[in-house]
């Protein structure tokens, strides 16, 4: 007969196996739920001074149990002015979702223009890293980019 610690470490690698596959199949799940449709990026008002407050808006049509799900995000968020210069804004948490209607939803992200931001059509650009469990943050996160083009004028 075997004896229990035995027994117990025999049964434990297939188990460790067991959940690592189970993780491994539940990380790359979240992948699947992509499905979105963004529309209409757009940068309010369109002309804008340095050192002015600006939004950043658009929608989002998908699947609706995606979009309502609190999956954890970062947005790196920078802006390229008429120069060419590129001016590095604050990251922010990912945007909380505005229901607009039946499978649709607005994001606004406001944002400083740069006082240094040289007169002309510049370009806010954002890029959105999601994810919805600890092993999607380190293998597959979601990777979502947005711009817009506005003008600075002083």
């Amino acid at each position: 007969m075997m004896a229990s610690w035995r027994r117990f470490v025999s049964h434990l690698w297939p188990a460790i196996i067991g959940l690592c596959i189970f993780a491994f199949i539940f990380a790359i799940s979240d992948q699947h739920f992509e499905r979105r449709d963004f529309r209409n990026p757009r940068v309010e008002p369109n002309v804008v001074q340095p050192g002015q407050i600006a939004e950043f808006k658009f929608e989002a049509i998908g699947e609706v149990p995606y979009l309502q799900r609190l999956c954890a995000g970062i947005v790196h968020r920078w802006i390229i002015d008429a120069r060419g210069f590129v001016f590095t804004l604050v990251d922010t948490d990912a945007a909380e979702i505005i229901p607009v209607d039946h499978g649709s939803f607005s994001f606004i992200r406001p944002f400083p223009v740069p006082a240094a931001a040289a007169d002309g059509t510049a370009t806010y650009h954002s890029q959105v890293t999601r994810w919805c469990n600890p092993l999607q943050e380190i293998f597959w996160p979601v990777v979502d980019y947005h711009s817009a083009s506005f003008e600075v004028k002083r």
